[in-house]
């Protein structure tokens, strides 16, 4: 069975996420910022998916509080398919834009806090990409949850 990574699309960060093998728990993988050329993100996560063995990608969709796409969604879904353009690294690692779920990410960001809080990081500075991979496995874990 192909693992799911989990991705949290912010305009500067990405948070990955990545399922265990068989798919029931999102654990935080990393966090990295956003690079000017598409390319250097997709080689990023072609080489996670090599790696892993990941089949699919879930991204969440930072809807409006009212359900609705506004234009944070739009520009998630344009990183998203700017990511794979034609013959490009993820589809030499066997992913299509077709491989990719999109999922409701409202208030993930504060949940992932609240929950590195409630864990005792808030005696630590937690970093951003710690947030942002915490972020993702909550995207993801509402994935797989709802897959079964």
């Amino acid at each position: 069975m192909a693992r799911v990574l989990g991705l949290d699309v912010g305009r500067r960060f990405v948070g990955v996420a990545l399922s265990d093998a068989g798919n029931r728990l999102a654990f935080p993988w990393l966090g990295y910022a956003r690079a000017a050329e598409p390319s250097a993100d997709a080689a990023v996560l072609a080489a996670l998916a090599a790696e892993h063995g990941v089949g699919r990608l879930v991204v969440g969709l930072p809807r409006t509080r009212q359900g609705r796409e506004g234009r944070s969604c739009a520009a998630v879904r344009a990183y998203v398919a700017s990511l794979f353009p034609s013959g490009g690294e993820l589809q030499r690692h066997g992913l299509r834009a077709a491989d990719v779920a999109y999922c409701d990410e409202r208030f993930t960001t504060q949940a992932a806090d609240d929950l590195m809080s409630d864990a005792g990081w808030r005696k630590r500075r937690k970093s951003k990409a710690e947030s942002d991979s915490q972020a993702a496995a909550l995207i993801l874990q509402e994935h797989l949850d709802d897959a079964r």
